[in-house]
Formats: structure tokens, C-alpha cells, sequence
């Protein structure tokens, strides 16, 4: 292999890739919308839905390959609604704008192809973003290392009838700095207290504390905003998902607060005292963390989440269980649907064209035709000659020497690879011809099968 093939191997892979994820991209739009809009009107008081709602999102990466961009059914349903009479601009401007919407999932791809740079700029921003996370968490992985042991905490996971299981013990570490409570790490997680939260509450209050932060942990939360965090890497051209990660953590904390009240059997005002009580110790210095217990987003965050505190009702653990069941089936029943309307990873391609000796020149590009006169089996192509040469007189071509290309794979309609040809000469042949193949099965071919 020589290193014009890497070249355009490299460059395919760029196109695939920018292609699927810009569209990707264009659908985070539509998601993000709906969400901002149920989260502020039908779901704004249903804190479990709210939170789960944002599990949307995992739908995102897995829209690029959806035949509906390449088919668009509302091309006939605009149609319609512009040639029938009865329709007016109630049916017809709904239609059009689908329409619209459609066209440019498909353009895309068809950009991607015209203007390669694009898709450099692209995946060196989703490297770029990638490398500037890693330094973040390194960093804070570093600065918690430095932090005092305060104790061992065990992890407990509730599960049915009562039963529980021990996750393993959390190191809870003290902060000198002014910072919130939060946890951190997702395989070895810790929790960090301020010295000035422990030095002015009691024991039962910076339980409490430990106990939320617990409870973001088996939850499951820290794991969700590393990945809200790889997605906004992964969907940087949108970046009003970094402006609605507030709101993201805003709806988890809302159900890590709901968890912590039911578990702890506190009354909300207690639990409200107690992070009114934190906020006043933290209020003077400045704060180093942005995972909230207390809130550091200002006084309208703060008295919305006082607000949902007090307006806590007990609820049923079973309840919160089936809620969870009910989304995560319909998340992946929507996973699933999105998987059987999309293009497979690659598609076999049964398909012949007939290119000059010279190899600069399509002759024939029509398999239909072709396959009249052309059949093939795992290890020869069987050309007819009188049906060869019928095919060549109808289209005009006195060439009787050429390549015949034939197989390959199709990864999007206009993208593939892969593939054979054998040289063909039907100057003196009267009988069948049999030219015998061998199938190419190089590894860049695999590589791009599977991407």
C-alpha cells in the first residue's frame, strides 16, 4: 500500500465521520429545544421525568445513518399540500419547513464532500475539546489528592425487600478552600468537604452533607456528567449544550435532593436550614467548585431550589423504580427504532460499471444493463459476447477492450469503497468468456466496514 491509499483512506474516514456527527450535531438543536420546552411546561413540577429527559440526548450520535435523510417523505407531502386546493397555509407551511429541515440533514453529507476542510476543522475541535477535558479533570483529580482524609464512608445500594449491598467505603477528604460539598471520580469517587463546614455544623449536619453526596454516587450522577461532558466534545458546534449545563445539573440535583430528604427522614426544613446555613458559611472567599450543595448560581437558583425543597411530598421507593423502568424502555425502544431505520454499518453492492483501457473513462454505468451480459460467481466473471456486444452497439462504444469493476460496499448512499476489476477483451472471443478473480480483503477495507 503506498501513501496516496492512506491519504485517501484518511480522507474518507473524515468525510464518514464529520458527515454522521454534523448531523448529529443538527439533531442536538432539535432535542436541546424540546427539552428547554417540556422541562418549562408539561414536566416542570415532575422532577424524575424532568431529570430523565436529558437521556435524550444519547439519541443524538446515533441519528447520522437515518434513511430518512436520503428518502425524505415530506418532499411528497409538500407537494401535495401545495397542488391541493382545499389545503391551506395551516398544512402547507408545516410541510415546507419539515421539507427544509430534511434538505439540509441531506446536504450535509453532500458539503462534507465538496469542502473536505470542513471536516478537519471538525474533528480537530472534537480533539481539541477532548484534550482541554482531560486537562480539567487531571487537574481537579490532582488537587483533590492534595486535600486532607477526613474518614472512610461505606457506600450502601438499597435493593428489594429491604436488602442492601455495600458499594465500598468513599474517602471523605477536607477542603481548606471555600468550596461546596461535591464528589468526584467515577471508578474510585471521593466526596470533599469544606474545613469551614465541618468546623461550624454538627455531626448530624455534615452527615447530611456526606449523605447527598452518597446519594450522587449511586445514582450514578458523576458518570452522567462525564458524559454530558464527552457529548459536548463530541457536538462542539452546538454550543448552547455548554450554556444548558446548568439546567442539566440544575434537574439531577433536584433528584438527588428528593433521594436525600426520603432517605435521611428529615423534614425539608431542616434540610432547606441546612443549605441556607451552608450558603452563609461559604458566602464570604471565593469558591473553586462548581458542583453545588449549597448553589453558586445566584439568588433566583437558590430560592427555585429552596422552593422545590419545601414543596417536598414523600413518595413511593417502588414508584421512583417503575418511573426509571418506564423510561429506560422507552429510551431504548427509541434506540431501537432508530437503529432499524438507519443504513447498516456497510451494505454488499451487487452492482457493474465498464470503464475505458485507460482507466479516465466511464463507459457504461447501468448494472441493470450490464447484467444482462455480465454474471459472476466467488471466483470467475462470465461475460456473454453477443449480449456484450449487443450492449456496447446500443450505447455507441467501439472500444472492445476495457475494465469491468464490479462489488464493493456501500456505507451511505454516494460513500463506500471497496471492490474488483478485470480487464476485459472481446476483439476475438466467440464463445463465454471466463476471467478468473480474486476477492480483495485488505485491512483498510475491513477498518472501513466497521467504523
Amino acid at each position: 500500500m503506498n501513501l496516496e491509499m492512506y491519504r485517501q483512506f484518511l480522507n474518507f474516514c473524515f468525510v464518514y465521520l464529520t458527515a454522521l456527527f454534523g448531523r448529529s450535531v443538527l439533531c442536538s438543536y432539535l432535542i436541546l429545544l424540546l427539552v428547554l420546552l417540556l422541562r418549562q411546561t408539561a414536566l416542570k413540577r415532575a422532577v424524575f421525568f424532568k431529570g430523565f429527559l436529558w437521556s435524550l440526548f444519547v439519541l443524538a450520535p446515533f441519528v447520522g445513518r437515518l434513511k430518512l435523510f436520503y428518502e425524505n417523505p415530506f418532499r411528497k407531502v409538500h407537494h401535495l399540500a401545495q397542488t391541493w386546493q382545499g389545503a391551506g397555509h395551516m398544512a402547507v407551511y408545516p410541510a415546507a419547513a419539515l421539507n427544509f429541515l430534511i434538505k439540509m440533514f441531506y446536504q450535509w453529507g453532500n458539503f462534507c464532500v465538496e469542502q473536505p476542510w470542513i471536516c478537519r476543522i471538525y474533528l480537530l475541535g472534537v480533539l481539541g475539546s477532548f484534550l482541554v477535558l482531560c486537562r480539567q479533570r487531571r487537574k481537579r483529580k490532582w488537587l483533590f489528592s492534595q486535600m486532607t482524609l477526613y474518614q472512610e464512608e461505606p457506600c450502601w445500594l438499597r435493593r428489594g425487600f429491604g436488602r442492601k449491598t455495600l458499594l465500598g467505603r468513599i474517602p471523605v477528604r477536607v477542603s481548606e478552600w471555600k468550596m461546596t460539598p461535591c464528589s468526584a471520580g467515577l471508578l474510585h469517587p471521593e466526596i470533599i468537604l469544606p474545613r469551614v463546614a465541618i468546623d461550624h455544623c454538627s455531626k448530624e449536619e455534615t452527615e447530611l452533607m456526606i449523605l447527598h453526596e452518597k446519594i450522587h454516587i449511586r445514582l450514578g450522577h458523576l458518570w452522567f456528567y462525564f458524559l454530558w461532558d464527552l457529548l459536548r466534545c463530541l457536538l462542539w458546534p452546538n454550543p448552547f449544550l455548554t450554556l444548558c449545563t446548568g439546567y442539566f445539573r440544575q434537574d439531577l440535583e433536584d433528584i438527588c435532593d428528593r433521594v436525600t430528604i426520603q432517605q435521611s427522614k428529615k423534614q425539608p426544613c431542616e434540610y432547606g436550614k441546612l443549605l441556607l446555613k451552608t450558603a452563609q458559611l461559604l458566602q464570604e472567599g471565593q469558591m473553586v467548585s462548581t458542583l453545588a450543595f449549597a448553589g453558586e448560581r445566584g439568588y433566583r437558583e437558590f430560592k427555585r431550589r429552596i422552593c422545590n425543597i419545601m414543596a417536598f411530598r414523600p413518595y413511593r421507593q417502588a414508584g421512583a423504580v417503575c418511573i426509571s423502568g418506564i423510561c429506560l424502555l422507552a429510551l431504548t425502544g427509541m434506540l431501537t427504532v432508530v437503529s432499524h431505520s438507519s443504513y447498516p454499518r456497510y451494505t454488499e453492492l451487487d452492482q457493474y460499471i465498464l470503464v475505458n483501457a485507460q482507466g479516465n473513462k466511464v463507459l457504461i454505468n447501468d448494472s441493470e444493463a450490464l447484467k444482462q451480459a455480465v454474471s459472476r460467481d466467488r471466483q470467475n466473471v462470465y461475460i456473454e459476447p453477443e449480449a456484450m456486444e449487443a450492449l456496447l452497439a446500443e450505447y455507441g462504444i467501439w472500444e472492445r477492450t476495457f475494465y469491468l469493476g464490479f462489488g464493493g460496499f456501500m456505507k451511505l448512499p454516494g460513500m463506500g469503497g471497496g471492490g474488483c476489476c478485470v480487464f476485459v477483451d472481446c476483439r476475438e472471443c466467440q464463445d463465454d468468456l471466463v476471467i478468473p478473480y480474486e476477492e480483495q480483503k485488505d485491512l483498510l477495507s475491513s477498518i472501513l466496514k466497521v467504523l
